[in-house]
């Protein structure tokens, strides 16, 4: 008759004592398994916050690992001074084998203690730039944009960065801070048209386009001075002039919401286009060669001796 009991223990070559171990771990896991799943379901009941169940489920995960560890450690090592030294051994080993992947878990730790950024900001480290996605325990998972300002639109692609590169390499986050960006256009008028007028017409179009974000910027820098000590200055929307080769420069630099910066200039580009248009009196510059004949087009008091001399003097006798 077969005894089943032994049919698998037999079969695996296992003796009753590392049975017994098999199974308490197994039930062991299982058991933290379940009870992880009773507490996600309790949050998703209580609450409809996507970014706290988020949170949840990453925290009861490392939970789960770190005490699954633990409880099968202290089955397979039941003195403390194996267990103490099971361990220690293993991450002796761990470190030296899987020196990349260490360095992350600690990049992950940086992360995850210091909160240089949390998943929703968008940051910028070296090439990349998006918004986080996921904080994983060896990479951080970004959702691409197409500008190292990270503040342009989504490609759609998303970027594994491991976590020690954060611990390596500058990390701009603007979400922190003013979580508003400090965005600038350049308007480039000719010469010759009425650059004051151009300037008050570009001074009112910006005006309108940031009115709200001084109230946000000022409010936001409360929350700011509580971390950090910066001066940032005026929150009011600006145009300075400047002078280029080809005509008188006008930069605008005004507030945007992170997200808004490509709908923003599109707004600007569209209220410039139409209020110059309608101007008579102001052009818009661009790259030319014109010849500019100094002793007749010159100013009065700025002309140059006419050239070559012998005209003058031709118009002289003729006299």
């Amino acid at each position: 008759m077969v005894n089943y009991d032994q049919l698998i223990p037999d079969f695996l070559m296992l003796s009753p004592e590392t049975e017994s171990k098999v199974i308490v771990s197994v039930v062991s896991v299982s058991i933290l398994y379940f009870f992880r799943a009773l507490v996600l379901r309790g949050v998703e009941s209580r609450t409809q916050n996507e970014f706290n169940i988020y949170t949840w489920r990453k925290l009861s995960w490392y939970v789960f690992v770190f005490l699954s560890f633990i409880l099968v450690g202290r089955v397979w090592y039941t003195g403390v001074g194996d267990f103490v030294t099971f361990f220690g051994f293993f991450i002796a080993g761990l470190v030296v084998v899987l020196n990349q992947p260490i360095a992350s878990i600690a990049g992950w730790a940086y992360v995850v203690i210091r909160r240089p950024f949390v998943v929703g900001d968008r940051i910028r480290v070296g090439t990349i730039a998006g918004d986080v996605a996921d904080i994983r325990l060896f990479s951080t998972v970004i959702a691409e944009v197409d500008g190292l300002d990270g503040a342009s639109m989504p490609t759609g692609r998303l970027a594994h960065i491991p976590n020690k590169v954060f611990m390596e390499e500058p990390m701009f986050n603007s979400s922190k801070g003013l979580g508003l960006l400090w965005n600038e256009l350049g308007v480039e008028v000719t010469f010759e048209s009425n650059w004051k007028k151009a300037k008050e017409i570009l001074l009112d179009i910006v005006a309108i386009e940031s009115q709200d974000m001084e109230s946000k910027a000022k409010s936001q820098m409360r929350k700011v001075f509580r971390e950090y000590k910066l001066r940032l200055g005026s929150f009011r929307p600006e145009v300075f002039t400047s002078v280029t080769p080809s005509g008188v420069n006008f930069s605008l630099r005004y507030l945007v919401e992170l997200t808004d910066k490509r709908q923003s200039e599109e707004r600007i580009w569209e209220n410039v286009l139409t209020e110059i248009g309608n101007c008579e009196d102001i052009d818009f510059a661009y790259p030319t060669r014109r010849t500019f004949i100094n002793h007749i087009e010159g100013k009065e008091g700025a002309k140059a001796p006419a050239w070559p001399p012998f005209v003058e003097e031709k118009s002289s006798k003729k006299k």
